[in-house]
């Protein structure tokens, strides 16, 4: 590659040198810097081919887009799910409330008001709603998670340029299947 890049830039020097007198071309072939076969990252059916061979494309272009129906319905569920906080804010409601019997508890067992059996009672609660708060904020942290997953997942389906170029040759059509490993899209 770099020997025909300093022969061409030579051929060019001697042309307006005068050196190559009447030349108007040059023989020779034009190898790309840099290629790539393209494959979709998962199974599904092409919806949509955006690029015809030959076209130019820039990086992060859009070159096709696989079938997204249940993608977009896992994205939308686990998207819904993540933002019903319900049981995270009653849990939490529940441990604020042990934690000022605990409290009370104690300061009325300083003043011997209070029974030792009490005191149990109290911190036994407090306990049992601190264990349900952490398991209430777990479980909502991994709806989340789910939901920037299927968020990841859906934009799997939309097959982007990696960098900008020349569309070489399309080896798909509108209907087909692919498979992550053994169909190229595009070249």
């Amino acid at each position: 590659m770099r020997k025909l890049m300093v022969f061409l830039l030579l051929a060019v020097a001697l042309e307006t040198a005068g050196g190559t007198e009447g030349a108007d071309s040059f023989e020779g072939v034009v190898l790309a810097y840099r290629s790539s076969f393209i494959n979709g990252p998962s199974v599904g059916n092409i919806t949509g081919i955006l690029v015809e061979e030959g076209q130019e494309v820039s990086e992060g272009d859009l070159l096709c887009e696989l079938d997204a129906g249940v993608k977009k319905a896992n994205y939308e569920l686990y998207r819904l799910q993540s933002l019903d906080n319900t049981y995270l804010r009653s849990a939490e409601v529940r441990f604020a409330q042990a934690e000022r019997d605990l409290e009370r508890v104690q300061t009325l067992r300083a003043q011997q008001t209070a029974s030792e059996s009490d005191l149990e009672t109290a911190q036994y609660s407090y306990d049992v709603s601190e264990i349900e708060l952490a398991r209430r904020k777990l479980e909502f942290d991994r709806l989340q998670a789910n939901a920037a997953l299927a968020l990841a997942q859906l934009e799997e389906t939309r097959i982007k340029a990696p960098f900008s170029g020349i569309v070489a040759k399309k080896f798909v059509e509108l209907g087909e299947s692919t498979y992550p490993l053994d169909k190229r899209l595009f070249h």
